[in-house]
């Protein structure tokens, strides 16, 4: 599923559901529960604890999660790509928690030399 799609989901979720359902913790458990199984725990606490966590329990959470994460390049949609590319600056690419690196190496290679810095 591409990054396009996902936000129209998201859309839909924040704009036509009343604030009582989406933001229902009961409710939305069951929907989480309906799509990750068990793993739901993990999606529903994650926001509330992440800042307590040290950088070994994140990792953990990503390694208990890992499959159940949609695969696909970026979550950039193109329109957030386009807009990058068009008004990119300098000859320096840094990208801080980059995922896979799609878009330094998107840069790199459309915008011509400069320095890849990339922190996965």
């Amino acid at each position: 599923m591409n990054r396009t799609m996902t936000n129209k989901i998201n859309y839909i979720l924040d704009h036509w559901l009343p604030p009582a359902i989406r933001d229902s913790k009961w409710l939305m458990g069951i929907a989480f529960y309906l799509v990750f199984g068990e793993k739901y725990r993990y999606y529903m606490t994650f926001k509330e604890s992440c800042c307590y966590l040290e950088e070994k329990e994140i990792n953990r959470y990503y390694e208990r999660l890992a499959d159940t994460f949609i695969d696909r390049e970026t979550d950039l949609n193109q329109g957030c790509i386009k807009f990058i590319c068009k008004h990119i600056k300098g000859t320096k690419i840094l990208d801080a928690a980059a995922g896979k690196g799609y878009l330094v190496k998107l840069l790199q290679k459309t915008q011509g030399g400069g320095t890849l810095i990339l922190v996965l």
